[in-house]
């Protein structure tokens, strides 16, 4: 059996709302091809605008002045000879690009990506759970991803990538022989398709729960208490079409969306990594959703109009089921009886973000989403000896937050976890 790669790190935030593990996968080349971390500045708002509709620029570790971006050395090499002001960051390179082994192609079947499981795989583990825990456990399909509903599937040339789609599967978790109703938590994994490592780190919690059951008092605990409901990927097309991308990571920041051509036809090749078709599944929510933050080629575009995409039409008619709070419209906080926890998973950040994300203007249980953020981190010591205790998250972003790992304020449109509070009001 083999382990899991260094980059699957074990800082997953147990804790609420949008939450980001850490990881990049790499591709190694040769010294021109390499790819590395580099800081790239701008000198006016307008010009940090065009960077990012034109480069492949990391959310979360950019600066007061500069954007990080991934590209190779020669890329950095044109840039700068361009007169554009571009650094090299050894920091983030190391981060990112450490050694790591990767197919050069997706593997047929149920096998692994040198550690990190293929769709077909988790959909395996999925379907083992169910069958193994009928006393536990419950698949329920809600809705199908946007390949499903073509005749014949999803197909990409040059490189060529291909499915017929899937359905949506949540896995529901709870004791059926001790009656409810219980306190709903709902966990999702792999909106953003390049993110590869949250569904691992959500396959264990499940393994956890179940195979731990009769081992673990907090296993027990939750299953008999609670009614936990899981989606391992909730952008399956997506996934499936970065699984059979050549050189995984050379496409990986262009591949977190979905595999719709809605006002967009390009195609990510080898030499233009920073556009491509889909839809970005963490903005197409309805909450403050916003037809401007991208261009339908762009890295976070959000769809035609909210909810246009049936995988998040999908979970967002799912939780609207499940969850029987919502939020009071007249603007006063949700109350703090309010029943219900909504997790949704990451990587690469290191940070909780609560809402409202990217504005300039508070929730009304700004205090309350905060406290819980930063209770629901465990603590543990540095690294090194003498360091300070520090939550394992690293970071909690709040609106109108000037730190760099955070979203400018108005510069997103509100994401998934924005709407899970806005309209049910939950401590997500």
């Amino acid at each position: 059996m083999k382990t899991a790669p260094s980059f699957v790190k074990t800082c997953l935030i147990v804790g609420f709302f949008q939450l980001v593990s850490c990881g990049f996968a790499v591709a190694q080349g040769t010294a021109g091809d390499a790819r590395i971390a580099v800081r790239v500045y701008f000198t006016s708002e307008n010009d940090r605008q065009q960077l990012e509709q034109t480069m492949s620029v990391d959310e979360h570790s950019g600066g007061p002045d500069y954007v990080m971006v991934s590209m190779t050395v020669d890329e950095m090499s044109r840039l700068v000879q361009s007169g554009r002001r571009a650094e090299r960051d050894d920091v983030y390179t190391a981060e990112w690009f450490h050694p790591a082994k990767w197919l050069p192609t997706a593997p047929a079947g149920p096998l692994d990506l040198d550690g990190v499981h293929s769709f077909a795989a988790i959909q395996q583990f999925f379907n083992q759970k169910a069958a193994a825990y009928p006393n536990f456990t419950e698949s329920i399909t809600i809705g199908p991803s946007w390949c499903k509903t073509q005749a014949d599937g999803c197909r990409q040339f040059d490189p060529l990538v291909q499915t017929k789609g899937s359905d949506l599967r949540v896995l529901k978790i709870t004791n059926k022989n001790i009656p409810g109703p219980k306190p709903i938590l709902w966990i999702d994994a792999g909106i953003h398709a390049n993110e590869l490592e949250p569904p691992e780190l959500l396959m264990k919690f499940v393994s956890w729960l179940l195979d731990g059951y009769n081992i673990d008092p907090d296993a027990r605990w939750l299953v008999d208490s609670r009614e936990i409901h899981v989606l391992l990927i909730r952008n399956p097309d997506g996934r499936e079409f970065v699984e059979q991308l050549p050189g995984l990571f050379v496409y990986k920041k262009a591949d977190r969306k979905t595999a719709h051509p809605l006002g967009c036809t390009i195609w990510p090749t080898r030499d233009s990594t920073h556009e491509r078709l889909g839809v970005d599944l963490n903005r197409n929510s309805p909450i403050e959703w916003s037809s401007t933050i991208d261009v339908p080629c762009g890295e976070t575009y959000p769809g035609s109009s909210p909810l246009s995409e049936p995988e998040a039409r999908a979970v967002h008619d799912y939780l609207q089921k499940i969850f029987s709070s919502r939020l009071p419209a007249n603007g006063e906080p949700a109350p703090l009886s309010t029943s219900g926890t909504f997790l949704n998973m990451h990587s690469a950040g290191g940070t909780v973000f609560v809402p409202w994300n990217g504005k300039d203007y508070c929730p009304p249980n700004q205090r309350d989403l905060v406290n819980l953020a930063l209770h629901m981190n465990a603590k543990h010591y540095g690294d090194a000896p003498g360091t300070p205790i520090q939550y394992s998250g690293g970071f909690v972003c709040q609106p109108s937050d000037p730190d760099a790992r955070c979203y400018p304020p108005s510069s997103y449109p509100a994401t998934t976890v924005d709407t899970a509070y806005g309209e049910l009001g939950n401590f997500c």
